[in-house]
């Protein structure tokens, strides 16, 4: 191997493992503490995210995990001959339910043509959305910690509408 080759190579690998190392920055990487810190910022996250099921962000989840694809920080598992169910999918059982093409005569064509996930891009929108959604969560106990659980299903606090 040609010396420059080398070196080529040994750069690659060293962007490849520092980026690896930052994984968490890349799976989350269009949410920053700056923006959040806005108010307004943060209650809109809310309301979007807590009121539309995650199957229509999950595109969009995709799309930001673009800059640790490239680079090599994030890169996909591989499993041959399946789809996963994200998109259109409103309840818990089908959404991320993987599809064997041989179950589904329509799996394959769903993946080919994107209008559902490859396993291995499907698996880090999931652990966007569990990681997004876990944070949203505990920033809402924060701001609602003096008023019990049990009591946010009941009728003293009815859901309301929509801030969109």
């Amino acid at each position: 191997m040609h010396a420059s080759n080398a070196s080529a190579r040994l750069l690659w690998e060293r962007q490849r493992e520092a980026g690896i190392r930052y994984r968490e920055n890349y799976m989350t990487a269009y949410i920053n503490q700056e923006d959040l810190s806005k108010s307004k910022n943060l209650l809109w996250l809310i309301n979007a995210l807590g009121r539309h099921h995650p199957s229509l962000f999950a595109s969009a989840d995709m799309e930001a995990t673009s800059l640790g694809r490239v680079s090599e920080a994030l890169v996909p598992i591989f499993l041959n001959e399946h789809a996963m169910i994200l998109h259109g999918a409103t309840d818990a059982h089908s959404y991320g339910e993987l599809v064997a093409w041989e179950d589904h005569s329509d799996a394959f064509e769903w993946m080919h043509t994107m209008r559902q996930f490859i396993p291995g891009e499907g698996l880090p929108v999931l652990e966007i959305q569990e990681r997004v959604l876990d944070v949203l969560v505990q920033c809402c106990r924060a701001i609602i910690h003096d008023i019990p659980a049990y009591s946010l299903t009941s009728s003293t606090f009815p859901p309301q509408p929509s801030l969109m």
